[in-house]
């Protein structure tokens, strides 16, 4: 098998690779704030209200179930449809980006200058690869070098991030004219004026 070096710290090898994996967490934090805006300004109710109860779907899963929900409470054809595809669009964005966060990194000796995504095999197995090394008084790293590693290329890191800027430049227009919307709304109903901010602040 490969000889694999993991562990915390592992990616200190590979600035540009830690870089680019740093760069897909922080724009997925960012893309999620914009997703749950357009979310909270479809739901036409009280704006904290919303967003405190969409912060209790913790996956983007459940947010993604969320979401279709509220559009085919609140919209109708085909801005249904299209914010639906938009849905679809998130949840394959959020699988390829948690394919990035959540993966256990690696480096080798047998591939220099390459970052080693380990099978998700070591999530089950690693546990029990810990206590037979100790019950047979062998190295984990022998047993950790039969699993199976992919290499990323650092391409497969950018075009994530080129689909993640893509994907936010197609739903921040949507919390603009949701946020558009809802302002409109609490003007015509009297609770707040105009030229006047959410907060009660004159702008």
């Amino acid at each position: 098998g490969m000889r694999y070096a993991l562990g915390v710290g592992v990616l200190q090898a590979l600035p540009m690779h830690a870089s680019l994996v740093g760069q897909i967490a922080a724009d997925w934090a960012t893309i999620e704030s914009i997703f749950a805006g357009c979310l909270a300004t479809m739901m036409k109710a009280d704006l904290e209200p919303s967003i405190a109860l969409l912060k209790r779907f913790g996956t983007a899963t459940a947010r993604a179930q969320a979401a279709r929900e509220i559009a085919k409470a609140s919209l109708s054809d085909p801005e249904r449809v299209n914010f639906i595809q938009i849905v679809g669009e998130f949840e394959a964005l959020a699988k390829r980006r948690n394919n990035v966060v959540h993966a256990v990194w690696a480096v080798s000796d047998d591939h220099p200058g390459e970052l080693l995504r380990m099978s998700d095999a070591i999530f089950a197995t690693f546990p029990l690869l810990a206590i037979r090394s100790q019950l047979l008084d062998e190295p984990i790293e022998g047993e950790i070098n039969k699993l199976e590693a992919t290499i990323v290329p650092v391409s497969e890191l950018e075009v994530l991030i080129a689909d993640l800027k893509a994907f936010s430049a197609k739903i921040t227009p949507l919390l603009t004219e949701g946020a558009k919307a809802f302002a409109l709304r609490e003007i015509q109903a009297g609770r707040i004026a105009e030229g006047v901010t959410l907060t009660g602040k004159p702008e």
